[in-house]
């Protein structure tokens, strides 16, 4: 729908209405231009995305105020960037991401990995990877800690990649100890959390003094 000339232009009318009645530097001000960086971004509209993005920068005192926020920026900044082919200002806006990213989200780690591929600085790649495999790994293990199995499922299918798909590819591309060790380490990780999850299930199930319910799974 967005792609739609009539709706994207109705879309954004009601973006430039909205921005006046939000008052400048406020937070919802700042979540405003974030969400606006999004919007352009999701769009196409790159340039204009940097230029949301940017400009909640501006307000230092107000985004040091919510949690995370300038990472959230930077991450996208970098997109824009990649996706306008300025692959240096994408690299340098995601080590931003990174440093300021106090949860060290996943996201922000495999896309500057990433980056680093595309431009075939491999030296750059395996110190990064070195330095953010734990971090990675680390948002997995956080997300399947307290959730339940489909809502794992449905992290590691958009999550998964890295660990499934990409190194793997990185080490073929490119044959080293280091990848070629944190491709095995992947794997590991890979198989690991999955049987983890399969044998928790086991734990709940077979602990519960329920004869019918446990014959139902054994079979299932």
């Amino acid at each position: 729908a967005l792609k739609d000339d009539a709706n994207l232009k109705k879309t954004t009318d009601k973006i430039t209405e909205l921005k006046k009645s939000i008052r400048p530097g406020s937070k919802k001000y700042l979540d405003y231009l974030y969400n606006l960086g999004i919007y352009y971004s999701n769009t196409g509209e790159y340039k204009a995305g940097i230029e949301a993005l940017s400009e909640a920068e501006t307000y230092n005192t107000t985004l040091s105020q919510i949690p995370n926020m300038q990472s959230m920026i930077k991450h996208r900044k970098a997109l824009c960037y990649y996706c306008l082919g300025d692959i240096q200002n994408a690299i340098a806006n995601e080590e931003l991401s990174i440093a300021f990213d106090n949860n060290k989200e996943a996201d922000n780690i495999e896309s500057l990995i990433y980056y680093l591929y595309k431009t075939d600085d491999w030296a750059k790649l395996e110190e990064t990877l070195t330095t953010c495999f734990d971090y990675a790994r680390e948002s997995v293990l956080r997300a399947f800690t307290h959730s339940k199995n489909k809502e794992r499922a449905e992290y590691w299918s958009m999550h998964g990649l890295f660990f499934t798909e990409y190194l793997p590819f990185y080490a073929y591309t490119h044959p080293s100890q280091v990848l070629s060790q944190y491709a095995y380490d992947a794997a590991l990780l890979s198989k690991g959390v999955l049987l983890a999850a399969q044998y928790k299930s086991d734990e709940i199930v077979l602990g519960i003094n329920n004869p019918e319910l446990q014959e139902s799974y054994n079979r299932y």
